[in-house]
């Protein structure tokens, strides 16, 4: 077997060995997460439903896991394990699993805007974009997160939710919508499942905090 041979045997061995054993991986922490949610997630009508769209999204629906709230819908989008090389690219660049929560507000809040983390590139991206449709931008002044606020009362109401955003974990993005009342997250999961247990509290004082705010 010439040299070129080899590598591409080599290669080959690579791609398919870590397609399968990421696809495992994924599986696994797809399961301690959808466990970890639905119980976190659970409302007075029962557990939250938990439902598969593909290899590498999840999305758990409660309803009313904490006061003040409607229906919650988090989704879960899983790193690419099973393409070995663009994971470790993800790695050296600090990115990994995401949960996109999604809570509707039994109230407006006191003031609509954005708070983002510009060391996320979904961060990054969505403090631009919110920039850009006219939303004032400036500095939430906590846990170096940067600030659009979408109405007068949005900048004060921003940096007052920044302190207690650090409470729900490694936020990438937190958005406020009042013509339809409602709380978006972006998480960063780096740490989960251990930082889950603490996601139901976080998550009720920020909707107490937005409720008083309003």
């Amino acid at each position: 077997m010439d040299s070129a041979t080899l590598v591409v045997v080599i290669l080959a061995v690579l791609l398919v060995g870590g397609y399968a054993v990421g696809g495992v991986l994924n599986a696994r922490r797809a399961q301690m997460l959808a466990t970890g949610l639905r119980e976190a997630l659970a409302g007075p009508d029962g557990p939250a439903r938990v439902r598969r769209l593909g290899r590498s999204v999840i999305r758990i629906e409660g309803e009313r896991p904490v006061r003040g709230t409607g229906r919650v819908i988090a989704t879960v989008l899983m790193a690419p394990r099973e393409a070995l090389l663009v994971w470790m690219l993800w790695a050296l660049q600090g990115r990994g699993d995401l949960l996109d929560i999604k809570a509707e507000l039994d109230r407006p809040p006191g003031g609509g805007g954005l708070l983002a983390d510009p060391r996320h590139r979904p961060g990054r991206a969505g403090w631009g974009a919110a920039g850009a449709a006219g939303g004032t931008r400036g500095d939430a002044g906590a846990g170096g997160l940067a600030v659009v606020a979408y109405d007068a009362e949005g900048t004060s109401t921003m940096r007052r939710l920044a302190a207690s955003a650090a409470q729900v974990g490694d936020v990438v993005l937190l958005e406020l919508r009042g013509a339809q009342p409602r709380l978006t997250l972006l998480v960063s999961l780096r740490h989960a499942p251990g930082s889950l247990p603490s996601l139901r509290p976080a998550l009720q004082r920020l909707v107490d905090q937005v409720s008083r705010e309003g």
